[in-house]
């Protein structure tokens, strides 16, 4: 081989190892929609609760992945997006986002919350999640339960398949889900009935309620905050 065949093969063995990276970078940076949803499972909870809403503020969401292949990402929602509050049970969207397509070895979502009125609760002003439902006794004996969480907390949670698998594939050919859930069947599989017949009752728009929250009922309101944090998680589908 001549000596200018050999430079020209070494320039276009240079040329492709140069595409091929740039092919291979732009693919990494390929978006992918993810609509983010939050809703509520009740699969299996005690049947002496009947949870009917949730309300929820959001100031802001901050996203980290670590790809198996590609740089880190980390993105955090503008502080001027004024989220609206949201209803749910079932999930219910949150926002969308577009994030770089990969094999993520690791997702994490932090939602920070914020305050959160609601027209049936007249001190919902510091709390950021609320739910409601009812505690029944028996066909005849209901009384209504509202769990209201401060704005300060923030919920940090790891996403996952729907299988458990902490490895999760975003690809651009395709749109995906991640929903929050809260699992009310973990938060009270362990509360016996008997630390709600002992819990202190208040009058809310004139109704006895079980309210727990930092500041009434607080022993529960601690136990079932962190059942709450720990059991919620964000499956990607």
């Amino acid at each position: 081989m001549t000596l200018n065949k050999i430079k020209l093969a070494g320039i276009t063995l240079i040329l492709f190892i140069a595409v091929a990276g740039c092919r291979e970078k732009d693919d990494l940076t390929l978006p992918v929609r993810v609509e983010l949803k939050i809703g509520v499972s009740l699969h299996s909870i005690p049947g002496y609760y009947n949870f009917e809403e949730g309300h929820i503020g959001i100031q802001s969401i901050q996203f980290e992945g670590k790809r198996e292949i590609g740089e880190d990402i980390f993105f955090e929602t503008d502080p001027e997006i004024n989220f609206p509050a949201i209803k749910f049970m079932l999930p219910k969207l949150i926002s969308f986002f577009d994030i770089p397509q990969g094999i993520y070895d690791y997702m994490n979502w932090n939602v920070n919350l914020k305050r959160v009125v609601i027209d049936d609760y007249t001190d919902s002003q510091s709390k950021g999640l609320i739910l409601s439902g009812w505690y029944i006794r028996d066909e005849w004996d209901w009384t209504r339960i509202i769990i209201a969480v401060d704005y300060t907390e923030k919920l940090s949670i790891r996403a996952c398949d729907p299988y458990d698998n902490f490895s999760i594939v975003l690809t651009a050919d395709k749109e995906y889900k991640a929903v929050l859930y809260l699992y009310l069947d973990s938060v009270f599989s362990s509360i016996s009935q008997q630390s709600l017949e002992e819990a202190d009752i208040s009058i809310v728009n004139g109704e006895a309620t079980i309210l727990i929250s930092s500041e009434t009922n607080e022993n529960l309101y601690e136990n079932i905050l962190y059942r709450l944090t720990q059991s919620a998680k964000i499956i990607v589908m």
